[in-house]
């Protein structure tokens, strides 16, 4: 039983080193000026009201 948690336990620790590192690569890309945003044809509320409106139907 204790072998299982210590393995559960570096699973997460790994998992968790690996997010972080990956949203340092994120960060480090969105700071960069040549990063480009994707234009999705709708504003922010246009875009919050059609997700509302499909988690309905």
């Amino acid at each position: 039983m204790r072998e299982i948690m210590q393995k559960a336990l570096s699973a997460l620790s790994q998992r968790k080193a690996s997010q972080a590192a990956q949203a340092r690569r994120r960060s480090d890309q969105t700071a960069s000026p040549s990063a480009s945003s994707e234009e999705w044809g709708m504003s922010p509320e246009d875009a919050l009201r059609a997700n509302t409106v499909a988690r309905y139907k």
